[in-house]
């Protein structure tokens, strides 16, 4: 019976092992065997790494600490775990040795350590500082002393950490909000550790991707829906920076910030059109994570590279209506409480806006708390954005119509954008000369289906209702090409082209350059010829009007005198060539 007893406990132990490796899915790997592995030897004149007998050697050589990590992909939304074993080689037995993780660098990381005297900790360097989570804790489950292995053990589940030594759980915490998705090890102060391993696996069975419909039925017509599940054309996802960082995972697109001032958002594309003057529905939910609480974040609508407006709450209870123009915040409507906002970290809140006859509708978990008068939007992208030190998530964006477009029954009658310019006089034929390094361009632009956007070498313009436009644009010495393009309701574009030369003569030198010629006389024969009595010969429209305007621009923005300035308007040969 003791045989029989024997084998049932083996199988009944390897069916134990299957069904645990069955429920965990690998994510990454490293033995740290010669040729097998990716990390490498280095050294300098604070730390040394070297690969020897399947080992890691990680050595500080300075009062500080050195990190090496890998980047590893992980879904926030899933259960994993992360471990290692690591043993104190030599050095000072009173600082930690052990894993990093959520890192973005070596400034900013999470870990999980031990010392070789006993105690375990958590902590984290936030922009360099340090913080602690768990401060240093005694426990037996450490086994002391140099050349001793020790696992060292972290599972996310939930929203929840656990930290085990050698298998024996020795604290559990609420999750952290990585930095960054590089995980490693970190040693303090002047030691050498080595690591056995690395390794992550995911403790449950992938998340069924479940795409969400958009969520409000007043929707006609669908502009731009995401779930977050990937990205797409407009490119959420950017290179991290110091100020912030953005991640894309488990349909949740987290924009995490560490610095305390301004803001950083995602918008959409410019390709991504959408009509701004239509009656539309912008909509997200939000999750706030962790960070300040009397800060904003939420919606970002009508934005261009100039002018970008919001549509906040706060995690306190507030909410906030404004627009950042040339790196400055305008408010339309300040912080405002609101028992529409649901408080506190990892709450949800929906964020709608909606424009419909006129008026500018703001809801927060559909319920409307306030109303604003139309704006005319100068921009047409949209996204989200975070301000000051916020860890923030989006599980999904969305833009819809509340109405159907007019069909167009004949696409031969969709018509082009006319562009008249207004200022500087532009005159067929001549470049307009000018000192000053910005030019002030004014014109009006028309289309029956009215007018969405004017743009001057790049610059947004202004626009009114009424198709004038305004931009100031920067001007380089020498000649300067400017292309004025307007697109109307049906994105369909009009262009206008001109040139400018901008000379290095100061406004001083100038009036002197023109106080001297003035002291001599210049006269102009202008020739302007249209009518031709040749009935073989077709007669022209401008040749008149362009002489009379040059005739203006000489005797305005130059040193001839009218009476100086002829002009022949269909001369015949006697009065071509009469002499006085």
């Amino acid at each position: 019976m003791k045989k029989i007893y024997t084998g049932l406990s083996v199988i009944v132990f390897f069916l134990m092992l299957a069904a645990s490796l069955r429920a965990q899915t690998l994510i990454y790997h490293d033995s740290f065997n010669p040729g097998q592995t990716k990390w490498s030897n280095y050294d300098d004149e604070s730390s040394n790494t070297k690969l020897e007998r399947g080992k890691y050697f990680l050595t500080h050589k300075k009062n500080s600490y050195t990190y090496q990590g890998v980047a590893v992909p992980i879904e926030d939304n899933r259960n994993y775990s992360i471990e290692t074993t690591v043993t104190h080689i030599s050095g000072t037995n009173q600082y930690p040795i052990g894993l990093a993780f959520g890192s973005k660098d070596v400034s900013n990381l999470y870990y999980f350590a031990i010392s070789a005297n006993g105690n375990y900790l958590l902590a984290k360097y936030d922009q360099g500082v340090y913080k602690g989570i768990i401060n240093w804790t005694v426990s037996n489950a450490i086994k002391t002393g140099d050349n001793v292995p020790n696992k060292l053990r972290i599972e996310k589940t939930g929203d929840q950490l656990t930290l085990m030594i050698n298998d024996q759980q020795v604290a559990q915490t609420p999750m952290v909000q990585p930095f960054g998705n590089s995980i490693g090890f970190i040693v303090n102060m002047a030691q050498t550790a080595a690591f056995d391993y690395l390794t992550v696996s995911y403790l449950d069975k992938p998340v069924k991707v479940v795409v969400n419909n958009p969520v409000s039925a007043s929707i006609a017509e669908i502009a731009y829906h995401t779930d977050f599940y990937a990205d797409d054309q407009n490119q959420w996802v950017w290179k991290s920076t110091d100020s912030a960082s953005t991640s894309l995972g488990g349909g949740v697109f987290k924009i995490s910030r560490i610095a305390k001032t301004w803001f950083s958002g995602s918008f959409t594309a410019p390709e991504t059109y959408v009509d701004m003057h239509r009656n539309f529905l912008i909509e997200t939910e939000a999750i706030h994570y962790s960070g300040a609480q009397n800060y904003g974040y939420g919606l970002v609508f009508g934005a261009d590279g100039a002018r970008q407006y919001h549509f906040w709450i706060a995690s306190s209870g507030f909410y906030y209506i404004g627009y950042t123009e040339n790196n400055d915040f305008k408010t339309i409507v300040n912080f405002t409480t609101t028992d529409a906002v649901i408080k506190g970290d990892n709450e949800k809140n929906k964020l709608s806006i909606e424009h419909k006859n006129g008026q500018l509708h703001f809801y927060i978990n559909d319920q409307q708390v306030d109303t604003y008068p139309d704006i005319n939007f100068t921009g047409h992208q949209f996204g989200v954005s975070v301000s000051s030190s916020q860890n923030i998530g989006f599980t999904y964006l969305t833009f819809g119509y509340l109405d159907k477009p007019t069909p167009v029954t004949n696409k031969d009658t969709v018509s082009i954008p006319k562009i008249n310019i207004t200022s500087p006089e532009v005159t067929r034929g001549l470049r307009v000369v000018q000192s000053s390094n910005i030019l002030h361009v004014a014109g009006i632009a028309t289309d029956p289906s009215g007018i969405f956007s004017v743009v001057v070498n790049d610059i947004q313009a202004t626009v009114a209702a009424n198709g004038n436009f305004t931009a100031d644009v920067p001007m380089s010495l020498g000649e300067n090409p400017l292309m004025v393009v307007a697109m109307n309701m049906n994105m369909k574009k009009g262009a206008y082209t001109f040139h400018v030369v901008r000379n290095n003569v100061s406004a001083t030198a100038q009036a002197n350059l023109s106080q001297t010629v003035s002291q001599g006389k210049f006269y102009a024969l202008l020739i302007g010829v249209q009518d031709y009595q040749d009935p073989n010969i077709q007669s022209l429209e401008g040749p008149i009007t362009d002489a009379t305007k040059l005739s203006q621009a000489l005797t305005t923005n130059y040193t001839f005198l009218p009476e100086n300035v002829t002009i022949l308007k269909n001369p015949t040969k006697h009065r071509a060539f009469r002499i006085p």
